[in-house]
């Protein structure tokens, strides 16, 4: 499962950057059989774009393009994606799914919030593993309510495999 940050400071390399890593481990997804969710966020007034693909599922190509091209704009808001991730995680096909969270770090999250999240998190028993497309190591928000935190610069397809394996 996918979170991409989609907000205004996304754009250009980074954004490319986002999707990047968004289709491989969609390809992953794929050449495993697994389910997939994207999640794409931007501020918390704008809904989120969630979208599916199910395990085995064919056909994807109008899929991939739509998660391709599709590109919010707006602010930034990380609780909502989240909360929308862990509710992911409680149907069937997502038990005990990782969510790999894009983004460039621009935000911040409440105490009770990260609280309440961690809780959450540990009891589905999900992981995150947090991708910054910024070339900064480390990122206090995100590394609070995450596991692993990487930068773009330090992904190849073995550290792909392994993140989507949970390695």
């Amino acid at each position: 499962m996918c979170c991409v940050d989609s907000s205004d400071s996304m754009g250009g390399d980074n954004e490319l950057w986002a999707k990047a890593v968004t289709l491989a481990l969609l390809e992953i997804a794929q050449m495993q059989k697994r389910a997939f969710a994207e999640i794409f966020f931007g501020l918390e007034s704008n809904p989120l774009e969630i979208f599916e693909i199910h395990k085995g599922e064919q056909n994807i190509l109008d899929k991939v393009i739509w998660i391709a091209e599709y590109y919010l704009g707006g602010g930034t808001d990380f609780e909502t994606p989240l909360n929308a991730a862990i509710e992911l995680i409680e149907k069937t096909e997502f038990k005990k799914a990782d969510i790999v969270f894009v983004t460039d770090g621009y935000c911040g999250v409440s105490d009770e919030w990260l609280q309440e999240f961690l809780r959450r998190k540990a009891e589905k028993e999900a992981r995150v593993h947090s991708v910054l497309v910024e070339m900064v190591q480390s990122n206090e928000t995100v590394d609070s309510f995450s596991g692993h935190v990487s930068t773009v610069m330090d992904l190849t397809v073995d550290s792909a495999v392994e993140i989507f394996q949970g390695v």
